[in-house]
C-alpha cells in the first residue's frame, strides 16, 4: 500500500478501500508509530493523497467504527466511478 502514495491513481481506490479491512502487518518492524506496520494504514494514506479527502478511519479504531469509514470510502468511490 506504501507505492501507491507516489504511484497509485483514481483506478487504484477500490483496492485500497478493500485494503482498509486487511488485518495483515509486518513483524518485526520498527516504525515510528505502531499503525505503520499494517497495511491499512498505509491504505488509509494512499487514499487521502490520491482522492484528497478523509473520512476519519483510523486503523486502530474499533472494528465497528472502521466499517463505518470504509462505508463513506465506497460511496465516495461510487460518486467518483460515476464522475469517470
Amino acid at each position: 500500500a506504501q507505492w501507491f502514495i507516489q504511484h497509485g491513481t483514481v483506478e487504484d481506490v477500490p483496492y485500497l478501500i478493500d485494503s482498509l479491512s486487511d488485518d495483515s502487518f509486518h513483524i518485526g518492524a520498527k516504525y515510528p508509530l505502531a499503525g505503520m506496520a499494517h497495511t491499512r494504514y498505509w491504505a488509509n494514506i494512499a487514499l487521502i493523497v490520491i482522492c484528497k479527502t478523509s473520512f476519519d478511519f483510523q486503523w486502530d479504531a474499533s472494528k465497528e467504527k472502521r466499517e463505518y469509514s470504509i462505508s463513506l470510502w465506497k460511496q465516495h468511490w461510487d460518486k467518483i466511478r460515476l464522475k469517470n
